[in-house]
């Protein structure tokens, strides 16, 4: 049964186990907990959840990997421009992918391959996804739905920063 390293003994760890787990922290964060979610209807339910979600893709990470030649700097202006910040490409059950954990509103992240061949589309998913989970999205794609580029108005707050 997998354990995770907070559950481990410190001589349980191998060097490569903390290393790995190091590189998913570098990328997604600690682990969930309760105070995360204080607008839940169910904090330690909601809480749980992601806890489990972050814990199965922790037991998937295989690693860090390096940029893929098909993500160009035009692909890395596209997705800076729409505030997604830096990407950081990694393995998750031999299947790459990119995240972005500088993002304006909230770590994204989806496999390599859409978000090389597929930039618009994954973006206003992505962008689509966070205003329904309440973020305020400072500039939308234009692929986004406009039902939800008036409930992201709706959430704008009072002072706004674009310089990004």
């Amino acid at each position: 049964m997998f354990k995770t390293l907070d559950q481990q003994k410190p001589d349980e760890v191998s060097p490569t186990e903390a290393q790995r787990q190091a590189e998913f922290e570098s990328i997604f964060g600690p682990p969930p907990a309760v105070e995360d979610f204080p607008e839940a209807v169910n904090p330690s339910w909601a809480a749980r959840v992601a806890r489990v979600k972050y814990e199965q893709d922790l037991r998937l990470f295989e690693g860090l990997v390096g940029r893929h030649p098909g993500y160009t700097d035009i692909l890395m202006g596209f997705y800076l421009n729409l505030g997604f910040g830096q990407p950081v490409f990694y393995s998750l059950s031999n299947v790459d992918r990119v995240a972005w954990p500088e993002c304006l509103f909230g770590i994204q992240s989806a496999p390599l391959n859409n978000a090389v061949k597929a930039p618009g589309p994954l973006a206003a998913r992505l962008q689509a996804q966070a205003v329904l989970k309440g973020h305020f999205v400072p500039r939308l794609h234009s692929f986004v739905p406009g039902y939800i580029a008036e409930i992201n108005e709706a959430l704008r707050p009072d002072e706004v920063e674009e310089d990004f």
